[in-house]
């Protein structure tokens, strides 16, 4: 009568993923706003330069935060503070930039 849970849904790297996901389908009206009247008026040798200009940040944001997370002493403080943090950073940038 009663069926078990899926672990694997209950993994943090699965809860992870998922908020990763939501986030990024919160931000895309901005994204599709921005870049397709971009990539249509693009030829194809500037796509493959977005690409691989793209391709090459997000792997250098990526070892950065794994980095900084790892750190001896800073990611300590990341882990313990960060997720309290995270939102109260987003809206005062958010409120820096509707005031500039």
């Amino acid at each position: 009568m009663f069926r078990t849970p899926d672990k694997r849904a209950e993994t943090p790297a699965a809860a992870g993923f998922l908020a990763v996901a939501a986030v990024t389908v919160a931000n895309g009206a901005d994204n599709l706003g921005v870049y397709i009247p971009l990539f249509a008026t693009a030829d194809v040798a500037a796509l493959a330069v977005y690409g691989a200009v793209f391709a090459a940040q997000l792997a250098l944001w990526c070892a950065g935060a794994r980095w900084l997370v790892h750190h001896p002493s800073a990611g300590a403080l990341l882990r313990h503070w960060g997720p309290g943090a995270a939102p109260w950073v987003l809206i005062g940038i958010g409120l820096w930039i509707l005031l500039r």
